[in-house]
């Protein structure tokens, strides 16, 4: 080992030591003001949130400097070489965008969203204390869907389907009906409950009805969707702030699962306000 080496890896053993093995990305601007709940990632890994003192746990391994990406609405974004302090720590600058209005909102701690939680159970998911994805202001805004449903298209634990010209969301499978919950509000009356025992002795009545023509699955179908709301007549996109999906509605945290609706098999929480 040559000198330069060995100075390098008691370097690193040092930092270790002090910090624990998981490396921290403390992001603040110029002034040294930390950046709370910033989007961090390091190559194709996960997306972690800093947190409210800008700091950000990642998992991978610890090296002498990390390829570091960091996202934050009201600032612009990095992309960039980072090389550990001292400490072992890595400290990113990031610089509000000058087009960017209301400058104390960027760092404000106490947001909506970390007021009803968000960000508490995104911390706790990475941990492994809950099942869900989160997807936060900074990837709302990247994806740039112009409807909510949009937003979920591509989802591993979701699936969405047009019926009657309605996005309907069920999860994996086809066969498990979503619960809506909009700022904490359990939603009723919507497409989603077509697929409950309840909707689909609705959907046969009205079968009946319609007798035997051959179309009448497909009519009686939206009929009932007709007097039902979508998610995207709930909430439009610019108006979504952040979101959360649950694959199981035992996989939701218990302040969740009491405003689930009774028919829920999965959750999709919907935050709404400014991004």
């Amino acid at each position: 080992m040559t000198y330069r080496a060995l100075l390098s890896s008691l370097f690193f053993s040092t930092a270790a030591a002090a910090q624990g093995t998981a490396p921290r990305v403390v992001v603040h601007d110029s002034a040294g003001t930390p950046i709370p709940f910033v989007n961090v990632q390091v190559g194709g890994g996960k997306v972690r949130a800093a947190s409210d003192s800008g700091i950000a746990l990642l998992s991978v391994q610890r090296a002498e400097s990390l390829k570091i990406i960091a996202r934050r609405i009201g600032f612009d974004p990095v992309e960039r070489w980072v090389h550990a302090d001292s400490a072992g720590e890595y400290h990113l600058v990031m610089r509000a965008s000058p087009q960017f209005v209301g400058r104390a909102v960027i760092y404000a701690r106490n947001t909506p969203l970390a007021r009803a939680g968000f960000y508490d159970r995104m911390e706790r998911s990475e941990h492994g204390a809950i099942g869900a994805r989160f997807l936060t202001p900074e990837a709302i805004e990247l994806r740039n869907a112009n409807r909510v449903s949009s937003l979920l298209e591509g989802e591993s634990t979701l699936r969405v389907r047009t019926v009657a010209g309605k996005p309907v969301l069920s999860g994996r499978g086809g066969n498990c009906p979503v619960g809506l919950i909009v700022d904490g509000q359990r939603m009723l009356g919507t497409v989603e409950e077509m697929g409950t025992t309840e909707g689909q002795i609705e959907i046969e009545r009205i079968m009946r009805r319609l007798g035997s023509r051959p179309d009448a699955r497909d009519a009686a179908e939206r009929e009932y969707l007709q007097t039902r709301s979508s998610i995207d007549e709930i909430v439009t996109s610019l108006a979504v702030a952040a979101i959360e999906i649950y694959p199981s509605v035992s996989s939701a945290p218990a302040e969740l699962q009491r405003n689930a609706a009774h028919f829920a098999c999965s959750l999709v929480v919907v935050w709404t306000g400014r991004r």
